[in-house]
């Protein structure tokens, strides 16, 4: 079933193609005479179609039994799923990203081990860059770590603590300089234990 629009510049009987609406085996075509989706719309111009409401206007996506996702725009836009599954992103029809229905982001990967959690077999996992052009790099294959200044891992402030084993840090006291690590020191106790000093002013 097509519904025309007629053109009135020339006749009411010299119908406008395609049709303005189409139904065809349960299908829906707006500007489309063959629609091969239950909704198929086709534009000459640049605006397809806009969906209005009351703030918070949402549009709702359901897959049965599966994901439930939606678009919504108030003070914010929101995208997303609203059950428990993941939310991906695609590119060239390969994921590229997935969020979790726990927050965690996965970049190259499947299965978070971390709040944010790189898969990368070779170049670099992770990089940044300031406007000086000074770099902070990690390898992928090597797990490398390449920065163009200093590394900070710890200072005065740090409590040592089971979750800081291994923690360093560089200090300067008294006309020498240090470098302490966080280790155990009995079944319950963990300390800053001095590894390095440095005596350069007497």
């Amino acid at each position: 079933v097509d519904f025309k629009q007629a053109n009135a510049v020339t006749s009411p009987t010299d119908w406008i193609s395609p049709p303005t609406l189409s139904l065809n085996n349960g299908n829906v075509g707006i500007g489309n005479g063959s629609p091969d989706h239950k909704l198929d719309v086709v534009s000459t111009g640049t605006n397809v179609a806009e969906f209005s409401g009351a703030a918070n206007a949402t549009v709702k996506f359901k897959g049965s039994g599966f994901v439930e996702a939606k678009i919504q725009c108030g003070g914010e836009a929101v995208f997303g799923s609203t059950n428990n599954f993941p939310t991906s992103f695609v590119t060239n029809n390969t994921e590229r990203m997935r969020i979790d229905s726990s927050g965690n982001v996965m970049i190259g990967n499947t299965n978070a081990s971390a709040k944010l959690d790189i898969r990368q077999d070779t170049g670099y996992a992770l990089r940044t860059e300031n406007a000086s052009g000074s770099t902070f790099r990690v390898e992928a294959d090597t797990g490398n770590i390449e920065a163009a200044g200093s590394v900070k891992m710890g200072d005065d402030t740090d409590t040592a603590s089971a979750d800081k084993v291994g923690t360093q840090r560089y200090r300067e006291t008294g006309g020498a300089s240090y470098v302490d690590m966080v280790m155990r020191t009995s079944a319950t106790t963990y300390e800053w234990i001095n590894i390095v000093r440095n005596v350069w002013s007497v």
